[in-house]
């Protein structure tokens, strides 16, 4: 198995920070706390969102797992965080070598709460489970935090590593990753605009806008 490379590490990123958006758009989206949001969501199009939850659900499931998975064996090798953490070389900086692999290991027993969601429900679908009927992968808010801070932790040691040595990258501060709270302004807006168009006082001009606007036939 061969050690790693810059490209490896540039790769792994990318990945993450793909993770790490799904991860935000869910988290704006279908906020636990937040049950104004899912009422909002709901009167606009309730089948779209239950649906549009669901796959996010999944999504997220499954990026985490691919992250975390066995780095494999031979010549069939994952690019993973196992994978990093076990052929990355840090030279004599052994106490970043150790800590990398402690990371690894906090990721790895994360993973452990997660895999059976997507064992038996997401990649598979395992009757047992299925006529079983119980919750599986589910993880505290508190745990997804410390799983995002592992991993940006993790990622900030292998690119002051393997790209640059004074790297400050932080995968909970990257702009752009996600502009789902413009969707819910968008769709606040909308339900807000047809109440000011059923007021008789306001009404007939608000309605004159709307056919007015540009984008009407989008």
């Amino acid at each position: 198995m061969s050690g790693v490379a810059q490209q490896d590490v540039e790769e792994f990123k990318g990945m993450c920070v793909s993770a790490r958006a799904t991860f935000l758009h869910f988290e704006i989206l279908f906020p636990p706390d937040a049950g104004s949001r899912r009422a909002l969501l709901a009167r606009v199009a309730p089948i779209f969102f239950d649906d549009l939850n669901l796959l996010l659900l999944h999504a997220i499931v499954l990026h985490v797992c691919r992250l975390t998975d066995p780095q494999g064996k031979g010549n069939r090798v994952n690019l993973t965080v196992e994978y990093l953490s076990k052929n990355a070389d840090f030279g004599t900086d052994t106490a970043t070598a150790a800590r990398v692999a402690v990371l690894e290991s906090s990721m790895s027993a994360f993973r452990s709460k997660i895999e059976p969601a997507r064992n038996k429900f997401i990649s598979h679908v395992d009757r047992a489970a299925v006529h079983d009927g119980k919750n599986l992968g589910a993880a505290t808010d508190g745990e997804w935090r410390q799983f995002w801070n592992d991993l940006e932790e993790f990622l900030q040691h292998l690119s002051r590593r393997y790209i640059d040595p004074d790297d400050h990258f932080r995968l909970g501060e990257i702009h752009g990753m996600t502009d789902a709270d413009q969707l819910v302004k968008a769709l606040w807006e909308s339900l807000a605009l047809k109440e000011i168009m059923a007021d008789p006082r306001i009404g007939d001009t608000a309605v004159q806008m709307v056919l007015d606007s540009p984008w009407r036939n989008t």
